[in-house]
């Protein structure tokens, strides 16, 4: 009987403990179900662009910026570099010293001028009295001691011209650009020595073929993209050169950069040049390659931001290439809104928000 009994509650225990782990799975496999709405509504941060209207004419050149106001300075005389008083990225302004060269020798050389020309001037009064008073001497050889004298006045001139150019200043206000030479060092006439930047003026220097040249509408815009900024500035026509490249048959073309802000722009560096046209403008847009996603159908899309801040799968077809952005020609239109970068880790429907602004 007892044997009997402990295998009843054995059976009856079993069962309490089958319903139990039942109940447990039970409550397991309900408990998940509100996550999912908690987790899709929160809010994640993205960055977000407005698409731009495109009036790109598909020419895009490369070209460089330089400083519209430049000089190679250097001294007209050659001699000893004494000291170079400024280093490369300082700032300047119009009639700072930037370098001496060793002067002694010009020193010298004046004051034998100067004795030269004090000797031949008063040879030159002396003469002239005597002629004024007793004309002891001739015309002629008056004439012979005011030549010397003028002849020693130029040398004297010269002298002076040459102990001036000893100092090398700064002919307007900018930027050392470089710096050619160290102190000490021994250089000739007209060796240059350090040129000069004025950074608040730039200019963008195309090669251009002759198709473009012959064509010259007025009409069109043009825009730099400078490689490395995400932004582009407004560019206006110089002049374009009137002889072509004997090598390359292209013709140098050179426009002012327009109102750069504090954008870091400096001379050499590269730029991505865009001519626009004002008969195009709105027909097509442009967004950076990072928005746009290939799916494994060969389809491309990019995540448009709706007017209920949501991610929303947007097809488009592409067409040209224009430096790190890419011509949208059906899909998208100029005011939309879409996500650009992490587009990998977007859903649909996610609600995004643009990366810099609080959740609330």
């Amino acid at each position: 009987m007892l044997h009997f009994l402990s295998r009843k509650q054995r059976g009856v225990g079993g069962l309490m403990l089958l319903a139990l782990s039942s109940a447990l799975l039970t409550g397991c496999d309900k408990q998940p179900e509100s996550e999912p709405s908690t987790v899709a509504d929160i809010e994640r941060p993205a960055r977000i662009e407005q698409v731009q209207p495109l009036q790109s004419d598909g020419l895009v050149f490369n070209g460089t910026v330089r400083a519209a106001q430049r000089a190679e300075l250097a001294f007209k005389v050659r001699g000893r570099v004494d000291k170079v008083l400024v280093n490369e990225g300082d700032r300047v302004q119009q009639g700072d010293l930037l370098a001496q060269l060793d002067d002694r020798e010009f020193q010298t050389a004046l004051g034998s001028a100067r004795a030269e020309y004090a000797s031949a001037d008063a040879d030159y009064k002396r003469g002239k009295a005597i002629y004024d008073r007793s004309q002891a001497i001739s015309k002629s050889d008056l004439e012979k001691l005011a030549t010397q004298r003028s002849l020693a006045a130029n040398r004297l001139k010269e002298a002076q011209l040459a102990l001036e150019e000893t100092r090398l200043l700064a002919p307007f206000a900018g930027i050392v650009g470089r710096k050619l030479v160290d102190d000490f060092a021994q250089i000739g006439a007209n060796q240059t020595l350090i040129i000069l930047q004025n950074l608040q003026e730039l200019e963008v220097m195309i090669q251009v073929p002759d198709k473009v040249v012959l064509q010259n509408r007025r009409d069109r815009e043009v825009v730099a993209r400078i490689v490395g900024l995400e932004q582009s500035f407004p560019l206006t026509l110089k002049f374009f050169a009137t002889e072509a490249d004997p090598v390359t048959q292209t013709y140098q073309a050179i426009f002012g950069l327009g109102e750069k802000g504090d954008a870091p722009v400096l001379p050499g560096m590269s730029a991505q040049v865009f001519v626009t046209s004002g008969e195009s403008a709105g027909k097509q847009v442009a967004v950076p390659l990072s928005a746009v996603v290939p799916d494994n159908q060969g389809q491309q899309y990019v995540w448009k931001v709706n007017d209920e801040s949501r991610a929303q799968r947007q097809d488009v077809a592409v067409g040209t290439l224009l430096g790190n952005k890419v011509v949208i020609t059906q899909g998208l239109r100029a005011g939309d809104r879409i996500i650009t970068a992490g587009v990998r880790s977007v859903h649909e429907g996610m609600p995004v928000r643009p990366m810099g602004e609080s959740g609330e």
